[in-house]
């Protein structure tokens, strides 16, 4: 896969117009992450500009940056090109959980539990807590077994050289989003 054809995809979970909770952000648009991109770190502008803006450069760039990440893990010169391919397209396919609709919390029900010590059954009140498919993150995440079928390498290569520095690669891709969009809200 290309950065051109990267950089034509959209992804749900980065959109700037919309958050996991489906509450949208006011009006924003190209402005919002060009105005961020000044005020962004070089990876965090360079993300934005490759998935919101189309810019192919940019996207290279990233690839670069993940490529040598991989490279300097001690990943071979090739291998390495198509993790950097792969980790995005990772991060590209992430989408808002399905069990939480993306807020990170699930609503528990009034219900009735057993209270341990004294044996009787106490009535707890409805309420929130973590959700436990995402852990709280609001995003589902492409599992590593994916990663490691897509490679078509062993189970030995993949748990020696490349499970680690594509988990560092993937939270490095989740960093800079993060930074660009907290960039972007802090821009308004």
């Amino acid at each position: 896969m290309t950065p051109e054809r990267i950089t034509s995809l959209t992804i749900g979970i980065a959109a700037p117009g919309e958050r996991f909770d489906g509450n949208p952000l006011r009006d924003s648009d190209w402005t919002d992450v060009a105005r961020a991109m000044g005020k962004a770190q070089p990876e965090a502008a360079d993300l934005l500009r490759g998935l919101y803006l189309h810019d192919a450069r940019a996207m290279r760039r990233v690839f670069g940056r993940l490529r040598d990440g991989y490279k300097l893990a001690g990943v071979p010169s090739k291998l390495a090109d198509e993790c950097a391919r792969l980790t995005v397209g990772a991060f590209l396919a992430m989408r808002p959980c399905e069990h939480c609709d993306g807020s990170g919390m699930v609503r528990l029900p009034h219900r009735m539990s057993l209270d341990i010590d004294t044996g009787e059954w106490v009535q707890v009140e409805a309420g929130y807590k973590q959700c436990g498919w995402c852990k709280g993150d609001g995003a589902t995440h492409v599992q590593a077994s994916v990663a490691w079928d897509a490679l078509h390498v062993s189970r030995q290569v993949w748990e020696g050289l490349i499970a680690g520095p594509y988990a560092a690669a993937y939270g490095l891709l989740r960093r800079w989003h993060g930074l660009g969009m907290s960039a972007i809200m802090a821009s308004r």
